[in-house]
């Protein structure tokens, strides 16, 4: 006895060997694709010569933002070259004889700092260094 399953394969299989030996009923005019193609050209003419004012916004951003791109980077290079153009020096009025007298009075001060200002800052130091090494020591030592 046989399944319903297999009646519908036999039934698809005979439509199928049907369909494949039988000629096609009508053939298609040999003009049908250009017919075709000249209507979607029509169309897309037809569309494209619309005029709309978003078709009309799309078409000035597309044409003109590069160019005010361009147009704001080359002013922004002339603005930064007129800003940063050298001034011309001015002679200094005050002698060189004050200047040496203030690096001298700079590097007197500097050598007049106390020790007992330094002094807890360099000993920390030492601390730091010495910690720093015994902990370089631990992990050498702990290692394979």
């Amino acid at each position: 006895m046989k399944s319903l399953f297999a009646k519908f394969r036999d039934t698809n299989e005979a439509q199928e060997s049907a369909l494949r030996d039988s000629a096609p009923r009508s053939e298609f005019p040999p003009e049908l694709h250009d017919l075709i193609m000249n209507a979607v050209y029509t169309a897309h003419r037809a569309e494209s010569t619309e005029v709309s004012s978003i078709g009309m916004l799309q078409c000035f951003i597309k044409s003109w933002l590069p160019v005010t791109g361009f147009a704001g980077l080359v002013l922004l290079g002339v603005l930064l070259t007129i800003q940063n153009r050298p001034v011309a020096t001015v002679q200094n009025p005050q002698p060189l004889s004050e200047i040496s007298k203030a690096f001298a009075t700079s590097q007197e001060l500097v050598d007049s700092l106390p020790t007992v200002a330094i002094g807890p800052l360099s000993e920390e130091l030492d601390k730091v260094n010495r910690d720093l090494d015994r902990t370089a020591e631990f992990l050498l030592a702990t290692l394979p």
